[in-house]
């Protein structure tokens, strides 16, 4: 059974409270559709995201949904306490840090409520076809990221583009359209994917599904950015729960995969920590150069960074908050402009480039200890489900626990993507998913062992 919406589904869309949360989802990639208001930034996702609190607040007033509840909640609240309790001990203005918090526990409750919207198996197939909207909509526009760097490099490509930060620039584009910077992209592509791959593998043909994962492989790659791998390895658990060991060919084709995967890893976390130097300046000998580890923008980051919860480790620096003076120029000047650099210059503040330190930074060991358990609680039940007898749950879990291991798990180790929208979309659709084919294998058991998910 297919993950798109049939015909017969269309009136789910009679809710406007499920159609404001659609086009949330679908708006995820608009990250530069915004109105300024004051030094603020409201993007059309966040407006949608309003929109949809309101139509939700009132049809829990009229009593025409109700609050759902699972054990895996109570993390949910836990960790927003961790990061208020990390406001309230910070000794920096808390003014600014309780708007963001605000705006962010918008997002980390969406774990909570869209159980109560998101309520059967068919406004779920609606949610992953709002994604696969998305990651094509953000494929098609890397594709005219990459016509345009070549055919307009003047025009379109400037509107475009995002600079190359510390990479060396080349004869190549690094994209980062529709989002502000590359490593949203690639983020937003390691979530969109898998889901989009997942939802469309019983409605469209091989064929044009393997042109899909490679027109997606080729954009993510032109990002440059650490978070490749994760889109590897969230595509290969998909595609490995839908096409494995059928054939000796589609065997060594998942296969090599997984060893494209593994090589990836290994050379984007290398490039990450690691620096060409002169033979004999290194720690060992690469082609014509030594390569010397440590020695990269990211790790003095994260050093600052760990000073920062060193000197925080119980509750934090605060919320919202920028958490590592850096003073290593290659960590904030962009690479054409480093061989100008005379003498040193005054250090900034940047936030970690790993989630975890991010975190860590911010709230210290009680926000770690507490996203960690938010975390643990909901997907364990998703990872519960990849055994499932019915066929959908485990497809679905499969897609999404391949999305969340490509863009948090790994991603997570060289960029701060705790507040990507897409992040906490992905995780509420996961709470939904648990609750609905927890009902389900419920109407299996009392209808006598029928597959009632398909």
């Amino acid at each position: 059974m297919t993950l798109l919406p049939s015909r017969g589904e269309f009136g789910e869309l009679k809710d406007p409270c499920f159609v404001a949360l659609v086009l949330f989802v679908l708006s995820l990639p608009l990250a530069r559709v915004f109105v300024p208001i004051g030094s603020a930034q409201v993007t059309l996702t966040d407006a949608l995201l309003v929109l949809f609190y309101v139509l939700w607040l009132l049809k829990i007033l009229r009593g025409q949904i109700k609050l759902q509840w699972h054990a895996m909640f109570v993390p949910v609240f836990g960790f927003l306490a961790a990061l208020v309790i990390s406001l309230a001990f910070s000794e920096l203005p808390r003014t600014t840090g309780a708007i963001k918090l605000t705006a962010f526990a918008s997002y980390v409750l969406l774990i909570v409520i869209w159980p109560s919207v998101v309520a059967s198996l068919a406004r779920i197939r609606w949610v992953l076809a709002a994604f696969a909207i998305g990651c094509c909509f953000t494929l098609a526009i890397g594709i005219l990221g990459i016509l345009a760097f070549y055919l307009d490099p003047d025009g379109l490509n400037e509107t475009l583009s995002c600079g190359y930060g510390s990479l060396a620039s080349g004869a190549y584009p690094r994209l980062c359209a529709p989002f502000r910077n590359s490593n949203m992209l690639q983020n937003y592509l390691s979530v969109s994917v898998p889901l989009t791959v997942c939802a469309c593998w019983e409605r469209f043909s091989r064929n044009a599904l393997l042109a899909m994962i490679g027109l997606a492989l080729t954009v993510g790659a032109l990002t440059l950015s650490n978070g490749y791998a994760g889109l590897l390895g969230g595509v290969l658990l998909v595609v490995s729960r839908h096409w494995i060991a059928r054939s000796g060919l589609r065997t060594a084709a998942v296969g090599a995969l997984g060893v494209v995967t593994l090589i990836a890893a290994a050379v984007l976390s290398l490039a990450s920590i690691a620096s060409r130097v002169p033979v004999g300046q290194g720690d060992f000998r690469l082609g014509s150069s030594d390569v010397k580890l440590w020695d990269a923008p990211r790790p003095s980051i994260w050093q600052a960074a760990f000073q920062t919860f060193r000197e925080h480790p119980i509750t934090g620096m605060g919320y919202g908050r920028e958490i590592a003076f850096v003073t290593d120029a290659r960590a904030f000047v962009p690479a054409r402009k480093l061989g100008g650099i005379r003498g040193p210059v005054p250090g900034q503040w940047l936030e970690a480039h790993n989630t975890w330190l991010n975190i860590a930074a911010q709230a210290g060991t009680v926000g770690v200890l507490a996203i960690v358990a938010l975390f643990l609680g909901v997907w364990r039940s998703v990872i519960a489900r990849l055994r499932a007898n019915a066929h959908n749950a485990s497809r679905l879990a499969a897609g999404l626990l391949g999305a969340f291991a490509g863009a948090f798990l790994f991603h997570g180790l060289f960029a701060a993507v705790e507040e990507a929208r897409h992040l906490w979309a992905l995780t509420a659709l996961a709470s939904s998913f648990v609750f609905v084919f927890r009902q389900e294998s419920r109407d299996v058991v009392r209808s006598g062992g029928r597959d009632a998910g398909g």
